[in-house]
């Protein structure tokens, strides 16, 4: 550029070549030797040479301060960056140690925590394998108490039994103890066991409900409170009360025993063919007066099974779970709260529906039953309601409206 403002260079096309961004040296040489003027060429080429140092030249000169004050500039970048890649390097090794100070106490910490939680495990299975061996053998010493005696005199060893099995499944639970030999050794054992406290319980809960007794219902229940099964156990009772209740209404309208005309002589098969039919004319008013005192019999059986069902609720009423303090009339279904009559009213609507049911199934089985509760069903009808209002008045329980239920 420099050259091209000198005059007399200005208008040289020789030395305008080389300031071509396209200049290409070797083009250049063959053309010169095509046209044969290298010599030529070399002059005006020495010639821009020695213009162009001048120019250099002058420029150092014009320039001097300035250039040597840029040559002081970049020595003081080249310390800088010596001292900016020194100041990384500090800090990578600087990273390196804290690295070093973190994450090995940081593995370390991790494992020895891992293994303190592991012993921690271990630790507590190992307590709880002890527990259950220590109330299996406490279980084996209210077993022994309780062998071979009435249920209802060794109550206090079942609730203490069905403590241990309930202790003892809650550990199996809180820790998965299978395949731990101390263990599995004795569930055999605790599983016949608890069948048995079942057992034993369950009777002489049957037979305290029988007899009204509600100390030894309430101590009966406790052992079932023990084992988490009071609802279960509450519901296998009522069952009971209800299959007896069904069998006392099948057994009364049983035709099978009731006397027939010209019975002796007759195979057992012509027998049960003509009570099939019905009675003749001669027997059936005694038919109807035998089935009408059985069924008067079955009405006291029912208002027993009520009278029964209703010292079980006063039990269940006034009896709390000591942990939670509770009655236990909510433990057996959480819909109950207090003294609630429903309970009972419950029992009378499952008994009537039961009953309803036995009577259907009998008429079936018998046209002569049939058409006896058909043609006084007011009669039955008013033995029922009767049982109710006596229910009523001796256990002073029920609601308005109840019966129609």
């Amino acid at each position: 550029a420099c050259l091209c403002k000198e005059g007399r260079m200005g208008g040289d096309e020789l030395l305008s070549q080389f300031v071509r961004p396209d200049f290409d040296s070797q083009t250049f040489v063959r053309a010169a030797v095509r046209n044969e003027s290298v010599s030529e060429d070399l002059s005006h080429l020495r010639q821009g040479i020695s213009v162009l140092e001048t120019q250099l030249r002058e420029q150092v000169v014009s320039h001097h301060d300035r250039l040597i004050e840029q040559v002081s500039h970049a020595k003081d970048l080249e310390a800088l960056v010596g001292t900016v890649s020194s100041g990384v390097a500090t800090l990578q090794r600087s990273l390196h140690k804290v690295r070093v100070a973190i994450k090995e106490p940081y593995v370390q910490l991790k494992a020895r925590t891992e293994q303190l939680n592991r012993l921690q495990l271990a630790g507590e299975v190992l307590r709880r394998v002890i527990r259950v061996r220590e109330l299996s053998g406490k279980l084996k010493k209210f077993m022994a108490m309780v062998e071979g005696k009435e249920p209802r005199s060794v109550l206090k060893e079942l609730a203490q039994g069905a403590a241990c099995l309930f202790e003892i499944r809650s550990a199996m639970i809180l820790s998965d103890l299978h395949g731990v030999e101390a263990v599995d050794r004795e569930r055999s054992y605790i599983a016949q066991a608890d069948a048995a406290i079942q057992d034993k319980a369950f009777e002489a809960l049957n037979n305290a409900v029988l007899r009204r007794q509600q100390a030894e219902v309430g101590a009966s229940l406790s052992v079932f409170l023990h084992l988490d099964m009071l609802p279960t156990a509450v519901e296998k009772l009522l069952g009971s009360l209800l299959k007896a209740s069904a069998e006392a209404v099948k057994e009364a309208l049983d035709t099978t025993n009731l006397p027939i005309e010209a019975e002796d002589g007759k195979s057992r098969v012509a027998l049960a063919a003509a009570k099939a039919k019905g009675p003749s004319s001669a027997d059936a008013g005694t038919w109807k007066t035998a089935l009408w005192g059985r069924i008067e019999g079955v009405t006291e059986t029912l208002l027993g099974k009520l009278s029964q069902v209703w010292a079980l609720h006063r039990v269940l009423c006034k009896k709390r779970d000591p942990q939670t303090q509770r009655l236990l009339l909510e433990l057996v279904s959480p819909s109950y709260k207090g003294e609630d009559p429903r309970f009972f009213c419950s029992f009378w609507s499952r008994l009537m529906a039961t009953v309803g049911k036995q009577l259907v199934a009998s008429a079936e089985q018998s046209s002569f039953v049939k058409g006896m509760l058909v043609a006084e069903y007011p009669k039955l009808r008013a033995l029922l309601l009767e049982v109710w209002s006596t229910a009523q008045l001796e256990t002073e329980a029920g609601a308005s409206g109840a019966v129609g239920e």
